[in-house]
């Protein structure tokens, strides 16, 4: 009995122990959510964008290879130092660093004009360098500079487009090849990712496919994937008016921007994951290394209402989550660019800022039963919490429909993305709209505000606190067994 009574209190598995066994998904971590931030170096982190809590850090301005090396061997590391400062002070623990923009006096074009010739006046940032030592004495010297630091390097940025990238995809792999040499040898740990695409750069190879719009696979095609330990690109919502959206079916429904975070993501997702398989990397993790609201977002009618946006960032990380993608980095337009500040439109900004604060709280240390499903106009993922409890994330597919849905009767209430958790009646539906909200089963905390009841789900750490209690009750019950037994014996021998 005493036996039976040890191992039933020291040995049984905690429910989320058991959860995370039948699930080959993994918890989702903080680092999950990243985000780029430009002027990062020149603005207070005091100024980011947000409030909230942000895992990597991605793309930022001023930090390019034709800003930490102006001229041939000379260094000015100090904007990605105070980069790396301003976001490490603000909790971020996971960088990737983008090897991209030749510096002039390195390119094979010194005078073509790039990406970067209307906003910095630089000229020769998309060709590659005319020396390929050049290209490894700057990747070993950021590389040992960082080494331990940043985690992820993306082999270039949006190299399917002309105004990122102009070379060749055989001078592509060379300096893939290269490069993946040169950071291994210094940083063994650090992970090395495909040079990322735009949205429309995934097409399946063939011969005579337009290069920007298969470009991906025409780069494993020639062997890129031997230096790669990850798969970057870059899922922004896909306008109905670009043919390779359409042909890929990653079009978004128009004036329904949070309808872009559903069918045409998750199409994207699973587009390239078929196209990598085909080249055997079908193991390798994916990064969405950039993504969000394109720049050009007012002019295409998408960019929709504060619900909207809010709709969209929240089921944008939600469903990436779910397809397991590792990193989901959202591209910030602060302060300047578009009229956009952080996640959307200025005026949205408080509303997505929370609805993103609950989400991050709602899938960090979670565990994704599998992909996200849409049935019924109606989206569901299963997740187990943190703390080991079921769960439930629902939303409706698009805004032209609210959606009942009568939720199992396990689920006690449910929580939206103000954080403001609702009784669930026993029999009872939900009308859903485009916001996802989350059912739980947790115990919670009532109280009453405005009339309002709110409910504050169980932490993981109280959950530890009463199974710490529990325990402590077996084993004291245990002690108490064992001194009878004793007693027991010693009158008898006497």
């Amino acid at each position: 009995m005493v036996c039976t009574i040890f191992l039933l209190a020291f040995s049984a598995p905690s429910a989320s122990q058991t959860s995370a066994s039948a699930s080959s998904q993994r918890a989702i971590p903080a680092t999950f959510f990243g985000l780029s931030v430009l002027r990062l170096q020149t603005e207070s982190v005091s100024q980011w964008p947000l409030s909230v809590p942000v895992g990597t850090l991605g793309k930022t301005e001023g930090t390019e290879w034709n800003d930490v090396e102006p001229s041939n061997g000379t260094f000015d590391w100090a904007p990605l130092d105070q980069t790396i400062g301003e976001a490490r002070s603000a909790g971020v623990t996971n960088f990737i660093y983008t090897l991209w923009s030749t510096p002039k006096w390195a390119s094979s074009e010194p005078n073509q004009s790039c990406i970067l010739t209307a906003l910095e006046g630089v000229t020769g940032c998309a060709a590659p360098p005319t020396n390929i030592n050049d290209w490894d004495n700057f990747v070993r010297a950021l590389v040992t500079r960082y080494r331990g630091e940043i985690q992820y390097y993306e082999l270039w940025n949006e190299a399917n487009l002309a105004e990122t990238y102009s070379g060749t995809v055989t001078e592509m792999v060379t300096m893939a090849e290269h490069a993946y040499a040169d950071i291994k040898s210094i940083d063994p740990q650090a992970m090395v990712l495909t040079p990322s695409v735009s949205r429309v750069g995934i097409l399946p190879y063939s011969p005579g496919c337009i290069q920007s719009e298969c470009w991906l696979a025409e780069y494993l095609q020639a062997g890129g994937g031997d230096y790669a330990d990850g798969v970057a690109f870059h899922p922004y919502a896909c306008f109905p008016t670009e043919a390779a959206c359409g042909q890929l079916g990653i079009a978004c429904p128009e004036g329904e921007i949070q309808a872009c975070a559903g069918t045409p993501l998750t199409t994207e997702i699973n587009g390239i994951r078929s196209i990598v398989a085909g080249y055997g990397l079908s193991g390798k993790p994916l990064v969405a290394t950039e993504g969000g609201f394109p720049s050009d977002i007012n002019s295409e009618n998408l960019t929709g209402t504060a619900d909207q946006q809010t709709a969209y960032v929240s089921r944008w990380f939600i469903l990436q989550a779910s397809e397991n993608v590792s990193i989901a980095v959202w591209f910030s337009e602060f302060p300047f660019q578009s009229g956009l500040a952080g996640f959307g439109t200025a005026g949205a900004e408080a509303e997505i800022n929370q609805g993103y604060e609950q989400t991050y709280k709602w899938i960090v240390g979670a565990t994704f039963a599998g992909p996200c499903t849409l049935s019924g106009g109606l989206w569901t993922c299963s997740i187990t919490s943190s703390a080991g409890f079921p769960e439930l994330l629902v939303w409706a597919d698009t805004n032209s429909s609210s959606v009942p849905y009568a939720p199992p009767s396990q689920f006690t209430h449910f929580r939206d993305l103000s954080g403001v958790s609702h009784e669930v009646q026993p029999g009872s539906s939900i009308t859903h709209n485009e916001k996802p909200i989350l059912l739980e089963t947790t115990p919670s905390t009532t109280t009453t505000t405005n009339s309002a009841t709110t409910r504050e789900p169980t932490t993981g750490s109280n959950s530890a606190l009463w199974l710490y209690a529990a325990a402590g009750v077996m084993a004291a019950g245990i002690a108490l067994v064992v001194l009878l037994l004793v007693r027991r014996r010693s009158s008898r021998g006497s």
